[in-house]
């Protein structure tokens, strides 16, 4: 396991600093808004809450092959991960194979390497408790003073408070609930994906192995958490694990946990001083797959902020550019995998999922969930379903 890397930290902004952009968050979206300022000789901070870069650990850490490689990197990606061609879908007692070349991140070591050009400015161990938008400025309050922005680049991970407070949301998002880990002395011939829709629960439900060799693994359940379902996570994937052979006599060596919003994008996702993306704007897959949306948009929101202050044109006009750029990128998948998400969660409520995925061929779900095919059909059976449940 990779030593965390711990960024300088800076006297300055232990009363005040004034900045052209912060960065709220030094997760992928954050990392990649700061490497897109930095580029553009930007003065700007990085504020977040963690102690090292990439820890805690909080997700699956699985990615695209050919998403990871379209973000241009300066460095090979590829010196961070595990590359897999084979994966299985089930459900119950239903098999199914596909193949779509699929990128397991070792995710502490690949952020600390994507942190390096833009370390020193980087402050740790620095909360944000509140933003406040302003017609000059953006204040940022932290538990060591008070930051004071033109720009702000909300990447801080899930929350359904602040899109709310500044304007940016009108409701609260879906979650899926996630607990999983590391696992070390798995059984995983050749490096096989699995995606285990799991039944029993009263909610879409969903369990994944992701190899990183054939002994190691990213493990975890996740569920559609709704009102009253009483579920005890640790419990149900305690059983899942039970029941899946490449898990035998394996043991988890590191615990990850937490929550995932998967209702899409945010109603609005800038405002006159103000960009947010990755988990904060909802830029998350049906099935809470973000690591790439994260990284494209905290690109684009970083390059959009650069322009605006290079222009000294701060402002929702200017600012509105993200929004239509991430939009053209990547919109479709996001909404394709969120009808079809909508729609198997229905087929799991009504009883009828097993029928469904069984006439569903193998290759359709990347197609929706990572290609966005069939958008249109989709969101027409999910607003056909939405009026008979009415």
């Amino acid at each position: 396991m990779p030593e965390p890397i711990h960024a300088q930290r800076s006297s300055s902004l232990t009363t005040l600093a004034r900045v052209d952009a912060a960065v709220v968050g030094g997760g992928p979206a954050g990392l990649m808004a700061a490497r897109a300022l930095k580029a553009r000789g930007v003065d700007f901070v990085v504020l977040d809450k963690k102690a090292a870069i990439g820890w805690p650990l909080a997700c699956g850490e699985g990615i695209l092959l050919h998403e990871i490689e379209s973000l241009d990197l300066d460095f090979d990606p590829r010196a961070y991960g595990t590359l897999s061609h084979r994966q299985v879908f089930l459900y119950g007692r239903i098999r199914k194979r596909f193949s779509i070349d699929t990128f397991e991140l070792d995710r502490p070591r690949f952020e600390q390497r994507l942190a390096e050009p833009v370390l020193k400015e980087i402050l740790l161990g620095t909360r944000v408790n509140d933003v406040r938008e302003t017609r000059e400025a953006v204040f940022l309050e932290t538990d060591r003073g008070t930051v004071v922005a033109r720009v702000a680049i909300l990447a801080k991970g899930p929350d359904n408070r602040l899109p709310i407070q500044l304007g940016l949301a009108s409701k609260k998002q879906e979650m899926v609930v996630a607990y999983g880990g590391r696992y070390e002395g798995c059984r995983i011939p050749d490096l096989t994906w699995t995606i285990d829709l799991v039944e029993g629960l009263d909610t879409l439900s969903y369990f994944w192995i992701f190899p990183s060799s054939e002994t190691r693994a990213n493990v975890g359940l996740g569920y559609l958490n709704r009102p009253n379902l009483g579920i005890n996570l640790r419990e149900e994937f305690a059983k899942v694990v039970a029941r899946h052979a490449a898990l035998a006599g394996a043991r988890m060596t590191l615990e990850v946990g937490g929550s995932i919003p998967v209702s899409g994008a945010i109603d609005r996702t800038y405002s006159d001083r103000i960009l947010a993306c990755g988990d904060f704007a909802g830029q998350v897959g049906a099935l809470g797959d973000g690591i790439y949306y994260a990284m494209a948009a905290g690109k684009l929101a970083g390059e959009v902020a650069s322009d605006a202050i290079e222009a000294g044109r701060v402002q929702a006009s200017t600012l509105a550019a993200y929004e239509s750029r991430w939009k053209a990128s990547f919109s479709g998948p996001l909404e394709a995998g969120l009808s079809f998400r909508r729609i198997l969660d229905w087929a799991v409520r009504a009883g009828i999922a097993r029928p469904l995925v069984r006439f569903l061929p193998a290759p359709l779900g990347p197609a929706i969930l990572f290609g966005g095919h069939l958008r249109r059909t989709l969101g027409l059976i999910e607003r056909t379903l939405d009026r008979l449940a009415r």
